[in-house]
């Protein structure tokens, strides 16, 4: 968990330095900030220039969206943003951000990308950190049939702060939503310091969740194999009466009536999407 948790540093960081040039643009341009999604409004001018915080710090904006095709571009040259949870860091290198959206009745759908290309400080504990690699997602929603579909994928996102490191390789993960029936599946190697090694991850069962019980999943495998296999089976995969049985190469060492006696919100609510 300790690993897993340090991927949410990830998005955190890249969050909290979006939400800052988001108030920059706003600052620049003397209008209201850009939408809350992460991007900016710039249709009206190609590409934009701000001073950062410190003297000699840039940060250029390019935008290339036409139509329904939103593509931007944030080129950071030593600029210095102080961000609500990291403070202030020292950015250098870039962010690009990709998204098309479609519409045609009550069916939604977009794909989108997103890569980095990202080096900097920390600077109130001067740690440096370096963030490289990028994802593609597709979104598919039937408002009419209660139907969706995401998927995520991502080759390779490595992540360095200090002598911090965790990687996530070759990750695919898709969720399908039939009226209350959410189904996810998921596959990737986790690559952290805090394992000091890997662990591959994966789901030979999707894990499917019933929104209108609000309860445990109905079924579902979680393995995760690094130097001995561990399985988290859930439902009708636990074979037994409980909703939770923990396997530890092949022999079951725990078993739990409900979620709740693990004390975790991993199945409550959709997942998350861009």
């Amino acid at each position: 968990m300790t690993a897993y948790e340090s991927t949410n540093a990830v998005a955190e960081l890249v969050n909290d330095v979006i939400d800052e040039v988001i108030d920059l643009i706003g600052e620049a341009e003397n209008s209201e900030a850009p939408a809350a999604d992460g991007v900016s409004a710039l249709a009206y001018n190609e590409s934009l220039d701000l001073a950062c915080e410190n003297d000699g710090g840039s940060l250029r904006i390019t935008d290339k969206s036409s139509g329904n095709m939103l593509a931007l571009r944030y080129a950071f040259t030593n600029c210095k943003l102080t961000t609500a949870n990291k403070g202030p860091l020292l950015l250098r290198g870039s962010y690009t951000y990709k998204r098309n959206d479609s519409t045609e009745g009550p069916i939604e759908s977009a794909n989108g990308s997103e890569a980095y290309d990202l080096s900097g400080t920390v600077l109130a504990s001067d740690t440096p950190f370096v963030l490289r690699g990028g994802n593609s997602w597709t979104e598919y929603v039937n408002a009419d049939a209660m139907q969706a579909n995401f998927t995520l994928r991502t080759d390779v996102m490595e992540f360095l702060k200090g002598s911090d490191y965790v990687a996530l390789e070759n990750y695919r993960s898709t969720t399908n939503i039939e009226e209350n029936l959410v189904s996810s599946s998921a596959e990737f190697r986790l690559t952290s310091s805090a394992l000091n090694g890997y662990v591959d991850y994966t789901t030979p069962t999707p894990v499917v969740v019933d929104l209108a019980l609000d309860g445990c999943p109905l079924q579902g495998i979680v393995r995760m194999d690094g130097d001995g296999v561990v399985e988290v089976r859930h439902g009708r995969d636990t074979g037994t009466s409980f909703d939770i049985v923990v396997e530890i190469n092949n022999n079951a060492v725990a078993s739990y009536e409900t979620c709740d006696a693990l004390d975790i919100e991993l199945y409550k609510g959709l997942p998350e999407t861009e």
